[in-house]
């Protein structure tokens, strides 16, 4: 049961970890974007978009990774009832 848990935690934290640093990257894109592009209308709206994917991409990881803990934790809750632990 220990080591499940910690295989959990591991996963979550991994999808946080990867949502974390498409956040990031976005960040970075959307500075360069408003530094530099800010007079290419092509180059500006492609960028646009490109942070908005990411920005999508990365709050649907964060997302799976609270699914996954919540999932995991009903889970464990349900075999406590079974054996009258809980």
């Amino acid at each position: 049961m220990q080591g499940d848990l910690r295989a959990i935690r591991q996963s979550a934290k991994r999808e946080t970890e990867r949502a974390g640093s498409i956040w990031a990257a976005c960040g970075l894109v959307w500075l360069i974007a408003t530094a530099v592009l800010h007079d290419v209308a092509v180059l500006g709206t492609v960028m646009y978009w490109g942070i908005y994917v990411g920005a999508v991409v990365s709050t649907v990881l964060l997302v799976r990774a609270i699914m996954l803990i919540n999932r995991r934790e009903r889970q464990q809750i349900d075999a406590l009832k079974k054996r009258g632990g809980f």
